[in-house]
This record gives C-alpha cells, sequence and structure tokens, in this order.
C-alpha cells in the first residue's frame, strides 16, 4: 500500500500522519499517485504569493519486507535534496 515517509531531515524521519495518499496501478504502463499533504507537515502557515524552492519525489519499493528503493520518480531530475536552489519554483495562487 501507498505511504507517505519522511527520510529528511533524518530527526524527523518516519510516516507522516494526516497525509492522504490514493495510489492506482496501471500494471506495465505504470502507476498514478494522488497525495494531499496538511501544511502543518512544512510547518507553514501559507498565504498568497508565497514562493517557495519544491520537489515532489515518488520512491517505489515493492518489497514490503526491506527497505530497497527501486525507482525514485522526481519533479526534477536534476535535484540535489539539500539544494533548493536546485528545485523547481512553487507560487501559491488562488
Amino acid at each position: 500500500a501507498a505511504q507517505a515517509y519522511l527520510w529528511y531531515p533524518r530527526s524527523g524521519s518516519g510516516t507522516v500522519p494526516g497525509v492522504l495518499l490514493e495510489a492506482r496501478s496501471y500494471g506495465a504502463a505504470g502507476f498514478q499517485l494522488e497525495a494531499a499533504i496538511p501544511w502543518s507537515v512544512f510547518g507553514i502557515n501559507p498565504v498568497r504569493g508565497m514562493v517557495f524552492g519544491f520537489v515532489m519525489s515518488s520512491s517505489d519499493n515493492d518489497h514490503p519486507y526491506a527497505a530497497v528503493q527501486q525507482t525514485m520518480l522526481s519533479t526534477v531530475a536534476s535535484r540535489k535534496l539539500v539544494d533548493p536552489t536546485t528545485w523547481g519554483t512553487l507560487v501559491l495562487k488562488d
């Protein structure tokens, strides 16, 4: 089953409560993932016009008893984990 897990920062790593996930497999054609993430996960109160460095990555592991990353899909292929200047830009609008 799909689950939200925070890997970084390591001090806060673990499953993320309150995240709603819906995943649908299309077999060899791929999968679709939708997520609703509470703003509290990011520790901010959103307002219109806020600008963030942002990247969404999905790690796939089909081995339920082993921590094995089989696939990493990301909205920015060249992103570096701790360098927000390599991420995309997210602007909050109405």
